[in-house]
């Protein structure tokens, strides 16, 4: 997320402050889901974090979180894998309980979930 971010930052600013009408319809949810998706690491929290706050001041209320990638979804067997799951704990519940309305949380995946058929077999 944050290498996104940095990269299209400019531009979702003048998206938002633009008088096209298109960021009163990214404003309003009968519209305009918007998805905040991240990682159960520090850094890409706090960045996605500091998107809903900007998101909000912009008058758009982020719709649902997604924890995509998490190890301690996969529940690990191997004791280090473990240790690494255990340290993801905090940020998950710190996203459940102060940040998102709604909340999905995706396993690591053995194996990149590409394309239609392998996503529909994730939401089972």
């Amino acid at each position: 997320m944050s290498v996104f971010w940095r990269q299209h930052e400019a531009e979702f600013s003048r998206f938002l402050t633009s008088k096209t009408g298109d960021s009163e319809k990214a404003a309003d949810p009968e519209k305009t889901k918007v998805i905040i998706v991240t990682l159960a690491e520090t850094t890409p929290v706090l960045e996605a974090t500091n998107l809903q706050q900007d998101l909000r001041r912009a008058g758009i209320e982020p719709w649902a979180w997604v924890v995509n990638n998490s190890l301690a979804a996969a529940q690990p067997s191997s004791p280090f894998l473990k240790i690494r799951a255990n340290r993801e704990l905090p940020l998950i519940s710190d996203v459940e309980e102060q940040y998102a309305k709604r909340i999905a949380l995706t396993a690591l995946q053995s194996e990149e979930p590409v394309g239609i058929d392998l996503l529909e077999d994730m939401a089972k």
